[in-house]
């Protein structure tokens, strides 16, 4: 008897254990089917939140004036990256269309204002403050016949900014390409000191030239390509304007509209390239060397076959054509790789810009002496430009009414 009890109590004690487990296992599987659950319909919400960002909605702001809290009509307001932008109405209001997600950056500009950036997270109204920059209308700029202040202008005038002037090139038409609105450089070619054609709000004739005004310090120049050729070759021309050094430029303004050809007549219908070049300032003497040394190198060659892989292609596919191999497998070996033509025509090639200038003046007399040397070699084997230029510009104020000016180079 004992036996038994003995036997059922660890019966029990054994059932009473494989319950607990059971109880104790059970609860594991449910939870797990739960968090299933949860992320499959956490995954749907999403979906349908970023189909909803992806809908076109409209974006209603208003730009001011920061400090006095004027609407700003006219101001342009652009996404950032997209070529959609909107004019604001008189009272500085505008709604713009996107289909981009959050968050979106906008881009707000007004004429004598200094731009601004503003990132967007939702799609409430906005109120965007544009500070006043009195620089920008105080500047002065050459309209043809005189100078005038930014503020006070009244046609299509655009300027080039200072800092792109001071970068070596071969010639400054080449730094306006993308630099000013309205304006289209295109080269002929990618070698160094080749022609380049300009182009102010496209061409406006088709038998006649396109080509805008040059007028260099008062002086109207003709960008005749043709006075700088030999005519011994064939080749591509060289850019006329590629004498002048970029460096000894002070400003370039380009006039866009009908009042280019009210100041130069027919000559200036296809817009004028007002050039100034730099001047010696009322200061001591000074004395300035710049000098720049780079490196131009073939970015990317084309993956071609070599002479054997070339061979081997065109006896597969006159075999898949039913005809005789064109080369025999001796001939294959023979000629092996090849020669890279690639690797002949171009090369690595240095490119160097020195520049030295003495520049002073008093209150009655200014001078300003420069020289440069230029030299670019090019990438294709026997291609280059190379520049020698020099500069000499004196002014003396013989009186209040008469200035005498000496200008050369």
């Amino acid at each position: 008897m004992n036996r038994i009890q003995k036997y059922d109590k660890n019966a029990i004690g054994s059932l009473l254990l494989s319950k607990k487990r059971a109880k104790s296992t059970q609860p594991f599987f449910f939870p797990i089917i739960r968090i299933h659950a949860l992320i499959l319909l956490f995954s749907i919400i999403l979906s349908f939140v970023s189909n909803a960002q992806n809908e076109e909605f409209n974006l209603l702001g208003k730009v001011i004036d920061e400090k006095t809290q004027f609407p700003l009509g006219g101001a342009t307001v652009q996404l950032k990256g997209a070529y959609h932008e909107v004019i604001a109405d008189n009272d500085g209001n505008f709604i713009i269309k996107a289909n981009t997600k959050f968050p979106l950056v906008i881009v707000v500009t007004y004429v004598g204002y200094d731009s601004k950036e503003l990132t967007v997270t939702n799609a409430q109204k906005l109120t965007i403050g544009l500070t006043e920059n009195k620089t920008r209308l105080n500047e002065v700029v050459v309209v043809g016949y005189g100078t005038q202040r930014k503020s006070d202008v009244t046609g299509s005038i655009a300027s080039v900014n200072k800092s792109l002037l001071a970068q070596p090139s071969a010639s400054f038409d080449n730094l306006l390409q993308g630099a000013v609105p309205g304006v289209s450089v295109t080269q002929s070619s990618g070698q160094p000191g080749s022609t380049a054609t300009i182009r102010v709000r496209g061409g406006n004739s088709i038998s006649f030239g396109n080509d805008p005004l040059y007028v260099i310090d008062g002086f109207i120049v003709y960008n005749n390509n043709s006075y700088v050729n030999t005519g011994a070759s064939n080749g591509v021309g060289v850019n006329a304007l590629s004498t002048i050094n970029p460096s000894d430029i002070e400003s370039i303004e380009i006039l866009k509209d009908a009042s280019a050809t009210a100041i130069y007549g027919s000559r200036g219908a296809n817009g004028v390239v007002i050039i100034t070049t730099r001047r010696g300032k009322k200061s001591g003497t000074e004395i300035n060397y710049d000098i720049y040394v780079g490196k131009q190198s073939v970015s990317k060659k084309l993956d071609l076959l070599n002479g054997a892989q070339w061979e081997a292609l065109v006896n597969d596919i006159n075999e898949s054509d039913g005809k005789p191999h064109t080369f025999s497998d001796s001939a294959i070996i023979a000629i092996g790789a090849g020669s890279d033509w690639q690797s002949a025509a171009l090369k690595d090639a240095t490119a160097q810009n020195h520049e030295l200038s003495f520049s002073g003046g008093d209150e009655k007399s200014r001078f300003l002496i420069s020289g440069n040397y230029y030299n670019q070699d090019g990438i294709v084997v026997n291609t280059g430009f190379k520049r020698y230029s020099g500069r000499v510009n004196y002014e003396r104020n013989i009186s209040e009414k008469l200035k005498l000016a000496v200008k050369n180079g």
